[in-house]
C-alpha cells in the first residue's frame, strides 16, 4: 500500500491542481487570464486611450483575428486588455501584433501595431499607431507615464497621468523620428518636396494636425 500512495498523490495532485489554475484551463488558451489589479488609486487623469471599453478587433501571433471584441489599451503600461462574458478585465495569453479601436464620440478607428525597431525609445514589444500606412510609413506614439508631486510642506503625494506625443516615419519595420515640419518634410520626401510643398499651400494644410498631415503623405505617396 506505501508503494502505491506516492503516484497516486501525485496523480491527484495532476487532477485537482490549484483554483488558479483549475481557472486556467478552463479559459480559452488563446483569449487571456484575469488581470492583475494596477496602482491606479488617486490617479488624475487616465492611463488609458479611451477610458471606456471600446469595440474592436485583435490580430495576435498565432495569426488568430477576433472581432467584435471589448478592449481598453492601457498607455502607460503599454498593454492591450479585454473584457470576457462575465465582465472580467483580462490580458491575452497569445500576444498581441496589431489591434483597432473603435471611438464613440467622435466615431473613428485607430489602427496598433508592434513589431518596429529603431532609435532607443523604439522598441519591438511597443505599440505604436499607425496614422498613414503607406510608401512612406507615418506613426504616433504617446508615450504616458506618471508623475508624483508633493506640495512645499505637505506630506500629500499628488499622482498625475501625464504624456509626451512623438511622430515616427520608416519604411518597413525601421523608424526614425520625425518633427512635422518644413525641414522634416524636405529630408523624407527630398525632390518630391517642392510639389508636396505646392499641395500643402494650396489646401491650407496644417503638419500639425494629424488629418492633414495624413493628406500630406498620401499625396507624396503618389509622387
Amino acid at each position: 500500500m506505501k508503494k502505491v500512495g506516492c503516484p497516486f498523490l501525485f496523480l491527484m495532485v495532476l487532477c485537482f491542481p490549484s483554483a488558479w489554475a483549475q481557472q486556467l484551463l478552463n479559459t480559452n488558451v488563446s483569449a487571456g487570464m484575469p488581470l492583475r489589479s494596477r496602482n491606479y488609486v488617486e490617479l488624475k487623469g487616465s492611463p488609458y486611450r479611451l477610458e471606456d471599453w471600446s469595440a474592436g478587433t485583435v490580430r495576435q501571433e498565432d495569426g488568430q483575428v477576433s472581432k467584435h471584441m471589448l478592449l481598453r489599451y492601457d498607455e502607460v503600461a503599454d498593454q492591450l486588455t479585454f473584457q470576457n462574458e462575465k465582465g472580467v478585465e483580462m490580458s491575452f495569453l497569445v500576444p498581441v501584433t496589431e489591434f483597432e479601436l473603435n471611438s464613440k464620440a467622435p466615431e473613428t478607428k485607430s489602427l496598433f501595431r508592434k513589431g518596429f525597431t529603431g532609435e532607443r525609445d523604439v522598441k519591438p514589444t511597443a505599440f505604436f499607431e499607425v496614422v498613414h500606412d503607406g510608401k512612406h510609413k507615418l506613426l504616433k506614439k504617446n508615450f504616458k507615464f506618471i508623475q508624483e508631486s508633493r506640495a512645499y510642506n505637505s506630506a500629500v503625494v499628488t499622482r498625475t497621468a501625464s504624456d509626451r506625443v512623438k511622430y515616427y516615419v520608416g519604411t518597413g519595420t525601421e523608424l526614425s523620428e520625425f518633427k512635422r515640419d518644413a525641414k522634416s518634410m524636405t529630408m523624407l520626401f527630398g525632390e518630391n518636396w517642392p510639389p508636396v510643398n505646392v499641395f500643402i499651400r494650396e489646401n491650407k494644410l496644417n503638419p500639425k494636425k494629424d488629418e492633414d498631415l495624413k493628406q500630406i503623405f498620401m499625396f507624396a505617396d503618389q509622387r
